[in-house]
């Protein structure tokens, strides 16, 4: 993707995204995924400034599944690398809203990307997590530090029942530096997502549903990227070696994945430097 317009168009993408303008997810969102392993669900409640999230889970295949109030959140999960029996959750943060890239002592899981409600599996082994939002204010600062973070503690015990078992993936999304690999040929309906990072990059995927005339060239050359797509669902960023599970329910049509992760030599979104994808659902 080259030229000023094409440019123009992925910053447009990033302000929104980074803003919270946001479309909630229509019908082929992941309202009606398929069932997986039973294991009662994470429960994410995310407003300005606040966030309310259980102190400690089981650890295994879980799913979290996040409200949000509408104002654009980001939440993802990090597990940090810390062998401090109480890790300090003020520091990396401070570390988190300083720069672009994950803190190298902690690996990002994903969360949500997308709209006012989502779903997604992580794997949580025992541990030490922060679940917090990364997106930023008019101050310039992220969620994350404005009381939007929490931590959660995953205790050395054996999983729940069904727990230790990932849902069974529909299509593999395989992210590297800086494509997407994978079957570009869905079928419609609920499908599950596996969504591996074998990059050396944090990654994310946004997956967006082309509107009826609309190619992904003319997405990518808009000046208002939304009047040719809307975002459906996502996995927040991924760090290298991560695996996550995306529900979706997906209509017939055209959709475009994507990531807007900055580069960290370059600062450019990776969607610019070439992560972007068709898909066809039959």
């Amino acid at each position: 993707m080259t030229g000023s317009s094409s440019a123009r168009a992925l910053v447009a993408l990033i302000v929104l995204s980074a803003c919270g303008q946001r479309d909630a997810p229509p019908s082929d969102a992941a309202s009606e995924a398929p069932p997986a392993p039973v294991v009662e669900p994470v429960l994410v409640q995310l407003g300005t400034g606040s966030i309310t999230a259980p102190d400690t889970i089981e650890p295994g295949w879980r799913l979290v599944r996040v409200v949000e109030d509408g104002a654009g959140h980001i939440p993802v999960v990090f597990l940090l690398q810390d062998s401090a029996s109480t890790p300090d959750v003020a520091a990396f943060l401070k570390q988190l809203d300083a720069g672009v890239e994950t803190p190298g002592n902690a690996l990002a899981l994903g969360g949500p990307e997308v709209g006012d409600s989502g779903d997604v599996f992580i794997h949580f082994a025992p541990g030490h997590y922060v679940l917090g939002c990364l997106s930023r204010g008019d101050d310039g600062h992220r969620h994350a530090v404005g009381g939007e973070a929490a931590m959660i503690v995953v205790p050395d015990v054996a999983p729940a029942a069904g727990g230790d078992t990932p849902p069974e993936a529909s299509y593999l999304v395989r992210m590297v530096d800086f494509a997407y690999m994978g079957p570009e040929d869905w079928e419609a309906g609920p499908q599950v997502l596996r969504v591996d990072n074998a990059g050396q990059q944090d990654h994310q995927v946004r997956m967006a549903r082309l509107k009826e005339g609309s190619t992904m060239r003319d997405w990518m050359y808009a000046e208002h990227p939304t009047d040719h797509a809307t975002d459906i669902a996502g996995v927040a960023r991924m760090g290298t070696g991560v695996v996550a599970y995306l529900p979706v329910n997906l209509r017939p049509g055209e959709y475009v994945i994507y990531c807007l992760v900055p580069d960290k030599d370059s600062g450019k979104p990776h969607a610019m430097l070439g992560m972007l994808r068709a898909i066809h659902v039959n």
